[in-house]
């Protein structure tokens, strides 16, 4: 399945989390023999002051010579020595350059710490990860610690498993296949949202037959939120990794995905692996007749 990632883009801004980010990528990376992009971004907007002690009087050339100090310290590890690596330096707000950098470089998946330095809004978490979740036209996963492609033993797919989910997991699916572990199926019901259990039960075992899924484990779980019964059932369980979908819209919460998406993978410990949903095509005339 290494065809399914050929390039990864890691943002950095040289915390611990960023560094894990970064050891996480140098691991998919050799999994898939795929080329890995560390980047850092310089926003002096965002910085407030520089995220290094540089010269006043040319702080962008300066500010870059310190991160490639930072950068290099990478270039010359031990654990890239077999990795098709790039290092590369961008001006701009974080979360735009992040997602032009995606698109420039074609990545295929974009990994990032999910909290960053404090003091500095928290270039590569808080509202930064939050957008470039949302808006990424290619998976993101978010980590806090460093996760070891080969200790992924149980996977979920957390979801309400509607018919809008049948475009988007095809994609997810094949992520899923190349760790081989064990699928969980995952569905909270929440006071709010509230299913008898046969319906909810029915609804994830028509999804899974639909794609032919044999192997798998069902779980509902009543919480009073989403984000709890996730958080819950990631720790009963064992989840390794949890793959989540987003609509990728930004400002208000919507439906089961998104705001819960965004939340969830700000706030836990587990690694999760966001795909943006694959809207369905609508034939002309079906909502306003000719």
């Amino acid at each position: 399945m290494s065809e399914i990632i050929n390039k990864i883009l890691v943002p950095t801004d040289f915390s611990e989390t960023a560094d894990s980010a970064v050891k996480t990528a140098i691991g998919l990376a050799r999994k898939f023999k795929a080329r890995l992009v560390i980047l850092h971004v310089i926003d002096f907007l965002g910085y407030g002051s520089l995220l290094f002690e540089v010269d006043l009087q040319k702080p962008e050339e300066a500010a870059k010579a310190k991160a490639m100090e930072k950068l290099d310290e990478w270039k010359s590890s031990t654990e890239t020595q077999d990795i098709d690596l790039k290092i590369t330096i961008r001006t701009g707000r974080v979360f735009r350059t992040i997602l032009a950098e995606s698109e420039h470089q074609q990545a295929d998946i974009i990994v990032m710490g999910t909290h960053g330095l404090k003091g500095f809004d928290n270039l590569l978490g808080g509202s930064n990860t939050r957008r470039v979740v949302n808006l990424s036209r290619v998976p993101v996963l978010t980590v806090k610690d460093h996760l070891k492609p080969e200790s992924v033993k149980n996977i979920a797919f957390a979801s309400s498993f509607n018919q809008e989910y049948t475009l988007t997991f095809p994609s997810i699916y094949q992520f899923m296949e190349s760790f081989r572990a064990k699928l969980h199926l995952l569905k909270i019901i929440t006071p709010k949202e509230f299913e008898p259990t046969y319906y909810s039960n029915k609804i994830i075992k028509d999804f899974a037959s639909s794609f032919l899924l044999a192997d798998y484990q069902l779980h509902l779980v009543n919480a009073y939120t989403i984000e709890d019964g996730i958080d819950w059932a990631c720790k009963e369980y064992n989840i390794d990794l949890l793959f989540m979908a987003t609509h990728g819209r930004m400002g208000f919460a919507h439906l089961w995905v998104g705001s819960h998406t965004e939340k969830f993978g700000q706030q836990s410990s587990i690694p999760v692996l966001s795909i943006k949903m694959v809207k369905a095509k609508i034939p002309r005339g079906v909502i306003f007749p000719n």
